[in-house]
């Protein structure tokens, strides 16, 4: 059995005619589907940055790599090192995602279970403590990106946080009416 065999669930098999363009194609169908981030980088994509192919003529024939050429490629140490400098900028980028996602408390990293729009990207400890006005001027938790509150007339429209205190209301008094007669 082969290593790459050896690492399928089981019951899973690969079809034994299965083509490099094929693989790559059920590699990011499958990773669409479960919504899965994946990086390949091909022969084509290596291809694109040869210099005669960036300074091609529309039209021009494309230098392609041979099969030499790409085992020549990926057995180099620069090649080798391209997983750990793309780890790092995913791990940069994933945690950019937890905080745009309010997956965690924004100041102590507490897990959080409630949409946004529930939590303004605080725990309820966090959240008693916090300034409306620090909260209005921090990136809008519900608008899965690093932008402002998009300001309705009361409220965000996407976090549903309020555009400006409520006016003070004055407060009732209850009047006692004389019993009718």
């Amino acid at each position: 059995m082969s290593t790459l065999t050896a690492r399928l669930p089981q019951g899973v098999r690969l079809p034994a005619t299965l083509q490099p363009d094929d693989a790559l194609d059920l590699i990011k169908a499958l990773a669409e589907h479960y919504g899965c981030a994946h990086l390949l980088i091909t022969p084509d994509e290596v291809e694109d940055h040869l210099t005669i192919n960036r300074n091609a003529a529309r039209g021009q024939q494309r230098r392609r790599l041979t099969a030499e050429e790409w085992t020549r490629l990926y057995g180099t140490d620069a090649w080798r090192k391209l997983a750990a400098a793309a780890h790092a900028v995913t791990t940069r980028t994933v945690l950019t995602a937890i905080r745009q996602a309010a997956l965690e408390c924004v100041r102590c990293a507490t897990p959080l279970t409630g949409p946004p729009t529930a939590t303004w990207g605080h725990c309820p400890a966090c959240l008693i403590g916090a300034d409306i006005d620090d909260l209005r001027r921090r990136p809008c938790p519900a608008a899965g990106a690093d932008t402002p509150h998009r300001w309705g007339t009361d409220t965000c429209d996407h976090c549903g946080i309020p555009a400006a205190n409520p006016p003070a209301i004055a407060a009732r008094r209850l009047t006692a009416l004389p019993a009718a007669a």
